[in-house]
Formats: structure tokens, sequence, C-alpha cells
């Protein structure tokens, strides 16, 4: 069995969630599978997010903590961002911060699908998890028994925090599922002119799974988002949600069951 661990987005609080990764994530694969460990990251040595208040430098060596067996870290390419919230914009924005929201959701998306791509061409792998470096994760991740049931077509996601859409926090996925999870990027702007609304990222990941016939599954590991100023987000490990959105409906399993 060979495992793809694959982090994308910016570190911002690695530092406080190495422990975490390392010890639910990277050891509890390692003793039941073959694992090799990617990441794609932006050069950003600020950051500025007046809706999360998180300002002031980030570290840009951070990801060395991952230890990582391939990394591809990009430049941040502003024209391209302008040229990004040109395109999203006219969708609307779900926030009032100038579409700073809207960019960090692309952005995130992008480095996601090049972090996918880098999987892509270096071998085929039975499983391919998605992690975010800046969630501390609570639980170990049930590797063997998501080993004795997958499939290719199937994504586990968190069964709790539902906000609308699909938790996108993190994903372990089958060997055809990882690649709607992780281009979902290029079903943005079609999910945005058929529900004429503002991208929106738990929900963009309902409809691209839905879209590319993704089963979904729910596990209830979970995990905290840490802020770049060391503030834990208040997280919801809420369960048993039943919820109807855009056209597809999807029923959670127990958080204590695989579903």
């Amino acid at each position: 069995m060979k495992i793809a661990i694959g982090f994308y987005g910016i570190t911002r609080s690695l530092k406080h969630t190495i422990k975490s990764i390392n010890q639910n994530i990277l050891q509890a694969c390692k003793r039941h599978a073959s694992i090799n460990v990617y990441a794609h990251f932006y050069e950003q040595q600020i950051i500025n997010n007046p809706r999360t208040r998180e300002q002031g430098p980030l570290d840009p060596d951070e990801w060395r903590l991952l230890q990582a067996d391939q990394v591809q870290i990009d430049k941040i390419d502003e024209s391209q961002d302008l040229e990004t919230l040109s395109q999203f914009s006219k969708f609307g924005n779900s926030w009032e911060d100038e579409g700073q929201s809207t960019l960090n959701i692309i952005r995130q998306l992008d480095s996601l699908k090049k972090l996918t791509q880098l999987i892509l061409r270096d071998h085929e792998f039975d499983i391919v998890i998605f992690v975010r470096p800046d969630m501390f994760y609570h639980d170990e991740f049930p590797i063997l028994e998501i080993i004795q049931n997958i499939r290719p077509n199937v994504a586990y996601v968190p069964g709790w925090a539902f906000g609308g859409g699909v938790n996108d926090r993190f994903s372990i996925c089958g060997k055809s599922a990882y690649l709607a999870y992780g281009q979902r990027i290029d079903d943005a702007v079609k999910y945005c002119i058929k529900y004429k609304k503002p991208v929106h990222s738990e929900r963009l990941l309902l409809y691209a799974l839905a879209r590319h016939q993704v089963r979904i599954r729910y596990i209830s590991t979970r995990a905290t988002r840490i802020r770049s100023n060391a503030v834990w987000s208040d997280e919801f490990f809420n369960s048993n949600t039943f919820y109807k959105d855009l056209g597809v409906q999807i029923k959670c399993m127990h958080a204590n069951c695989l579903g």
C-alpha cells in the first residue's frame, strides 16, 4: 500500500502543529503503508488578514519542519492576483474585505492544484491525503480502517463543522478521487456561473465532488486551526448533520463511525 501525504497553502503556524502532524498523521501512516510526503507553498514573509486578525511576519523557512520528500515553493505573482480578482469579483464577495478573502481562497486552491500535479507526476498511489499545515490534529488518522475500506472514487472528509458544503480541512482520497479534490479550482468558475454566487470554499468542494461523481465518506478525526498569532480558532465538532445544498443531499454518519 502506497500513500502520498500532501501539504499546501501557507505554513503560518507549523511550529505549533508539527508535533500533532508527526504523531497523528505521518507516524500513523508509516505503521501500515509506504509513504511519500509532498508540499507546495507560496513564498510569503508577511501576513495581513484583517478578517482573521493576523498581521505580521511569517517564517519563510518553516516548511522545512515537514522534512518532505518533494517541495515546490513559488513566488506570489501579484499580476496574476489582480487577474484572479477581476475574474471572480463579478460574481460578488461574501466578505467586506475588498476581495482579500476571495483571493486567499483562490490562492490556496491554486497551491492545492500544484501539489496535486506534483504528486501525479511522481508515482501512482493507492491513497492520497491532503493536509493543511496550520491545523492541530487532535486524533490519530484511522489509516488501517481506511485501507481496508478505500475505493478509488471515495473521499473521506471530516464529519463535523458543515458550512453549507463539505468541510475542507483535510481529506483522505482514493486514487481517482484525489484528482477531483485536488484540482477543484478548475470547477470554481463553473460553480459561480451555475449558482450565480461568489466562490465559497466548502460549497465549491461539495459541487466539485458531486460533479466528478466522488463518493463522500465521513470520519470523526478532529483538527483545530491555529493562526499565525498562535490563536486557536473555535471549532465545532458537531456530527449527525443532515442538510440539502446545491441540489445534493448528504447524510453525515455518526462521528464515531466510518461512513
